[in-house]
Parts: C-alpha cells; sequence; structure tokens
C-alpha cells in the first residue's frame, strides 16, 4: 500500500510539473540560471531519446512508446507481486522507476504521443538532452536499485543459504535488463551536447529538440548539426521555438549589460566577445548587440555603419529588425546630418530609407526626403515598401489634417509588418491619435511599446511618458503615477 501511495504522489508531482512548463515556458525564450547551468525551455518530445523516431508514422511511434513501455511497467509491477520480501529502500527504489515511467507514459497516451521536457542541466560545454521529472525519478531509481542489488550480491557471498541462487540469479538479471531498457531514452541522450535546438514538426505538429551544434542561422533557415547520429540537419527558421546556444563568458556578459541597460559596459564586452567568438552567425549576433547598443546611445551613424556591414555579411540577417530609423524628431549631429542628405541619392535602397527618415521632420529637407520615399513605394523588396509607408505617416502628421480615415488606413498598412517592426509605427500612431485628440487611443498606442520587449529604450521611455501624460489629463491619476514609476525602473540608462 505504501508503494502505490508513494507512486501515485511522485505521478502528480511530475504531471503538476509539466502543467506549469506548458503554462510558463511555451512559446518563451530559455531561460537560464546559476550561471547557465540550469536552462529551462519547454519541448515536446514526440519521439525517443534525442528526439529518434519524432516524424514516424503516428502508428509506429505508438507501438513503441506506448506498447514496450506499458510492457516493462507490467513486467515490474509483475515482479513485485511476486517477491517476497523487498527491503523499503527498494519499495522506495520501485516507487520512483514505476512512478517516472508511468508519468512519461501518461503523456504518451493522453497527449497524443507527446512527452513534455523541460530541463537542462550542464557546465560550458557539457550538456544533458532537455528532461522531465519523471526523468530525473527513473534515473534516480535505478541508481538506488543497482545499490541495493550490489549490497545484497555481498551479503549472498557471505551467506549461500540465505535465498536461491538460481533463482535470485533469474530475477537480478531480468529486472535490471527491464529497466535498463525502459530508460534508454533518458540516458542516451544525456551526452556531450554543446546546443540545444526546439523546433516544430510539420507532420506531427509537435516539437523536437535536437541537441550539437548550430552550423548556421539566418532569417531563412538553421543549420543543426546533430550530435546523434552524426548528420547535419536544415531546419526553416519559421519553425524554431527556442534555441539555446554555447556564448563565450564577454558574450553572456554582453546580454546581461545590455539588459540592464549599462550601455558603454556593454559595448565594450561585446567587442570583447566579438574578438574570442570563431563562428560566423554568432559574429552577426555579437554584431547586432552592437548595433542595439549604439541605437539606444543615440549614437545614430555608427549604428547605421554597423547595420550595413551585418547586412553586407549576411543579407538573410535575423536582425534586420535593428534598422536604425527615427520615429521622431531627433537632434542630428552635423556629421549625421550630412551622411542623411549624401545618401538621399544613393543607389542603395536601405540607405535612402534610413537618410530619409532622419531628414523626413526637417524644414529644410523634409520635402526631398519625402520625395525619395514616395518614389521607394515601388521598391520590389516588401520590407523597405512597408517601412517606407509608414515613414509617409511621419510626413502626413507635419503637412496635412490628419482624419479619422487616416489613421484607419495607417491601422491597416501597419498589419503588414511583422510585430517586431511595428514599435516605431506603433509610436507614429500614437501621434496621430494624439493629433485627433483621441487620447485614450493615443495612451494605448504608446503603450504598445511599454508592454514589448523593444530595442529602442529611449523611445520606449518617450512614449510610455506620453500615455502617462495623456492618461493624467483624461482623469487616470493613478495610472498615470504607475507609468512614471514604471518609466524610471525599466528604462532609466545605468551608465550615466
Amino acid at each position: 500500500m505504501r508503494l502505490l501511495i508513494g507512486v501515485i504522489l511522485l505521478v502528480i508531482m511530475d504531471q503538476a510539473s509539466k502543467v506549469w512548463a506548458r503554462y510558463a515556458l511555451l512559446d518563451s525564450p530559455p531561460r537560464f540560471y546559476l550561471v547557465d547551468t540550469i536552462r529551462l525551455v519547454y519541448a515536446e518530445n514526440t519521439g525517443a531519446f534525442l528526439s529518434i523516431g519524432a516524424e514516424a508514422p503516428i502508428a509506429l511511434r505508438f507501438a513503441m512508446m506506448v506498447g514496450l513501455n506499458t510492457i516493462l511497467l507490467v513486467g515490474i509491477c509483475i515482479y513485485l507481486y511476486r517477491a517476497r520480501s523487498i527491503s523499503t529502500w527498494e519499495q522506495a527504489s520501485f516507487a520512483l522507476v514505476l512512478a517516472g515511467g508511468l508519468g512519461n507514459l501518461l503523456d504518451r497516451v493522453f497527449r497524443q504521443g507527446v512527452v513534455i521536457d523541460f530541463l537542462n542541466i550542464g557546465i560550458g560545454s557539457m550538456r544533458t538532452g532537455i528532461f522531465n521529472l519523471a526523468d530525473v525519478m527513473i534515473t534516480l531509481g535505478i541508481l538506488m536499485l543497482g545499490w541495493a542489488w550490489c549490497r545484497v550480491e555481498s551479503e549472498e557471498k557471505l551467506d549461500s543459504t540465505h535465498v536461491d541462487k538460481n533463482e535470485k540469479s533469474a530475477t537480478s538479471k531480468l529486472i535490471p535488463g527491464l529497466i535498463i531498457a525502459m530508460t534508454i531514452p533518458l540516458t542516451a541522450s544525456q551526452c556531450c551536447a554543446i546546443e540545444t535546438v526546439v523546433y516544430k514538426t510539420r507532420r506531427t505538429n509537435g516539437q523536437v529538440v535536437l541537441n550539437g551544434q548550430i552550423i548556421e542561422y539566418n532569417h531563412k533557415e538553421l543549420v543543426f548539426r546533430v550530435q546523434f547520429p552524426d548528420t547535419v540537419k536544415t531546419l526553416s527558421a519559421n519553425d524554431i521555438v527556442a534555441y539555446a546556444p554555447e556564448r563565450n563568458q564577454a558574450h553572456q556578459e554582453a546580454i546581461r549589460s545590455l539588459n540592464e541597460l549599462r550601455y558603454a559596459e556593454a559595448f565594450s564586452q561585446f567587442e570583447s566577445a566579438q574578438s574570442q567568438e570563431k563562428r560566423a552567425w554568432l559574429q552577426r549576433e555579437i554584431l547586432a548587440g552592437q548595433i542595439e547598443v549604439l541605437i539606444n546611445q543615440q549614437n545614430w551613424l555608427r549604428a547605421t555603419q554597423k547595420y550595413l556591414t551585418l547586412l553586407n555579411s549576411d543579407p538573410l540577417s535575423r536582425h534586420q529588425e535593428l534598422i536604425p530609423l527615427h520615429w521622431n524628431d531627433e537632434e542630428l549631429t552635423s556629421e549625421e546630418k550630412v551622411w542623411a542628405v549624401s545618401v538621399l541619392q544613393s543607389d542603395k535602397s536601405i540607405e535612402r530609407l534610413i537618410g530619409a527618415s532622419w531628414l523626413v521632420d526637417s524644414p529644410e529637407y523634409g520635402a526631398r526626403a519625402e520625395s525619395v520615399l514616395r518614389e521607394m513605394m515601388t521598391n520590389p523588396v516588401p520590407l523597405i515598401r512597408y517601412l517606407t509607408k509608414t515613414q509617409l505617416w511621419r510626413r502626413e502628421l507635419i503637412t496635412d489634417d490628419i482624419t479619422d480615415g487616416d489613421l484607419e488606413r495607417w491601422e491597416r498598412q501597419l498589419l503588414d509588418l511583422k510585430e517586431e517592426y511595428r514599435c516605431g509605427p506603433m509610436f507614429v500612431l500614437g501621434m496621430g491619435y494624439e493629433r485627433i485628440v483621441q487620447k485614450e487611443l493615443a495612451a494605448a498606442h504608446y503603450l504598445w511599446l511599454t508592454m514589448m520587449d523593444v530595442t529602442n529604450v529611449p523611445l520606449a521611455r518617450l512614449a510610455t511618458l506620453r500615455a502617462a501624460d495623456l492618461l493624467e489629463e483624461v482623469g487616470q491619476i493613478s495610472q498615470a503615477v504607475q507609468l512614471r514609476a514604471e518609466t524610471e525602473a525599466r528604462f532609466t540608462r545605468q551608465d550615466k
């Protein structure tokens, strides 16, 4: 009875942890703890270890993953029923093994063949596969049983009359074999995996985990060398759910400093990281980090130079949303103004778009910038066309009387852009609604930047403060106070 109660409690614990993982980790990036010793990353494993067989036909996977595991669990139960007496230690060990096996089996049966994994541990390049509490229970149970059986074997040598040796030999070979077979998925996956990728499978609509090394990662695809079996797999970038790369120490520190708004320190650390990094795709990620720092320092010319370098090295960059466009009337240095004017005649569309965005609010060059933007409305690159439309909104705010119909048109045009490109245009929409004195709608659009994980922190700060002012004007005093406090907490640079 105690064994049964123990198994039930452990299964409940395992299932509760998986419900939490689905609620807290699904569709979110990996979480890192204790200097990346522990990673929490949601994964749905439809295969065996390292997701082998994940894309096999459903009937075959069900037979292997459910049918075979059921037979193994039943075999252990039969052994426990026939055993005359086992120690409390062995009962606890079997409770762990049974609970772990049953926990994963319940996933297979009630989650359409999918097991939820979310734990990954390691030091440096030595990492496990992604696993769950059920896998931990099985591994711990095996270790405890191994220790218990080693003690029994030692005692039998001292007292050969204690047990029928033939009977003991048969059971000691059968049961460990069953348990080891059932837990191969965990033990085999805990290999020296440098990096982890989680991706969606189109055939089964589940998620697969791969361990190995990322060879290339851009806007189009991720190329991954799987550690076991040693193969190279090309995945669509749209199917990537999460990835945990092996970044050097300086790179990790730079990301931490950037998140803490310590920009000068972050830039120096990114430079150090770049000198140490050998892989091209990670060098581009470091370069993207430098661009983000420069945008937040409002060093527009250096940010643009590095952004153009990034696109030259990888036209399919995953970091195109870092394009250093202006969305508000920013003050330009003389050097920045000279560059912006010079590129209005450039043969590179991206340079003309950036330059025009810097000048579109200018009394001196605004009309010329508008002319350039209208020429670019027929650009063959969709992203440039869509961003050009949103930059023309700023000109309309200066030259036209904005109406509700204009703002409805802007809202429709905004849908052409992916979410990561919408922060600047959303700010302009906020200015549009503020212009026609729809204060609550204006505040709502400004607050979109507050809620998003934006790369342009000064713009998000300005948007949040404008929203606070507008809410105060309509009588929402407490919300305004709260927003101003949040602005100071989230958007104040720490390196001033």
